[in-house]
């Protein structure tokens, strides 16, 4: 029964991946290893699964109706499996989380270092990237990703949202004066970073729900929202910002908050996972806990 489960894992994982070394990093095991477990199912069925060729494997037409069955028992599998780990709070495996760096350290590290306390027995592994990883092909279970999605064959859950900032150092406030309109802002030091605010226009929202863009020419732009918002504290300038990325500065009274009658619009998060592929126990108890714990970045 084990290897019966484990070919038929398999085959799915060559499906999903496109092939058979894909599959096998997935999967943890040798690309023989999962050849050969392909190659048997095939024999045990009577019935080739697989084209392959040298540029594609894919399944052929029997192949496709054992996919979208073996796919279902497999995820009933894991709905069984879930069901036993959360009863019993032991789970095993690895996890591979990307997300946004500064998110990552003031938000996903606490709720991984929840998890690995509640889990002990299951590796995590953190990615800390500003730019949109390819879940699938760089072997990341689950990605967290801040701003408005475009359409694509991920699986999005919300993690809720956050509301944009614009900030300045109050001794800069004191010098240039507290702009009152979007036009005012012409003659400001503006700061910007790699994110959700565009480089070169910022977006805003009146009171009546109507949506502003201000072209704006930066005096200082950075890859690293940490760099920007040390500069704005320190009077370099207006920055742009995460409410979450500069709360702690604003309750302190580094920064003050800029033109909060025109409000930038709020943006989304959420975690995103592989469509058609099936969530190990691990991963789905990680998701479940950033569901969780939402309220703490959510403003």
């Amino acid at each position: 029964m084990t290897d019966r489960i484990e070919a038929m894992r398999c085959f799915v994982t060559v499906c999903d991946d496109g092939g058979f070394s894909a599959a096998a990093r997935r999967l943890g095991l040798s690309a023989s290893k999962v050849t050969r477990s392909v190659s048997d199912l095939e024999r045990l069925l009577g019935a080739r699964l697989l084209q392959r060729n040298t540029r594609a494997v894919r399944p052929t037409e029997v192949g496709e109706t054992y996919l979208r069955l073996a796919r279902g028992v497999l995820e009933r599998l894991v709905e069984a499996e879930c069901a036993v780990v959360q009863e019993a709070g032991i789970l095993t495996g690895r996890v591979v989380v990307a997300v946004p760096p500064m998110f990552g350290r003031m938000h996903a590290a606490p709720v991984v270092a929840a998890f690995m306390r509640q889990y002990p027995r299951v590796q995590v592994e953190l990615r800390l990237s500003s730019r949109q990883v390819r879940l699938i092909p760089e072997g990341v279970d689950c990605a967290i990703r801040i701003g408005h999605l475009s359409n694509s064959s991920l699986i999005a859950c919300s993690l809720g949202q956050t509301r944009q900032v614009l900030a300045a150092s109050p001794d800069y406030l004191a010098c240039r004066g507290q702009p009152a309109t979007l036009d005012a802002l012409n003659g400001h030091s503006l700061l910007s970073f790699e994110g959700v605010a565009h480089r070169k226009s910022w977006v805003f929202v009146d009171k009546q729900g109507a949506t502003l863009t201000k072209a704006v020419d930066p005096v200082f732009f950075s890859d690293d929202p940490d760099v920007a918002i040390t500069i704005a504290a320190a009077g370099g300038g207006i920055v742009s910002a995460l409410h979450y990325q500069i709360a702690s500065q604003l309750e302190a009274g580094v920064l003050c908050p800029v033109l909060e009658t025109l409000m930038p619009p709020p943006v989304p998060i959420h975690v995103l996972l592989p469509e058609n592929r099936l969530v190990p126990p691990s991963v789905r108890a990680l998701v479940d806990l950033f569901v969780s714990s939402r309220a703490v970045w959510s403003s």
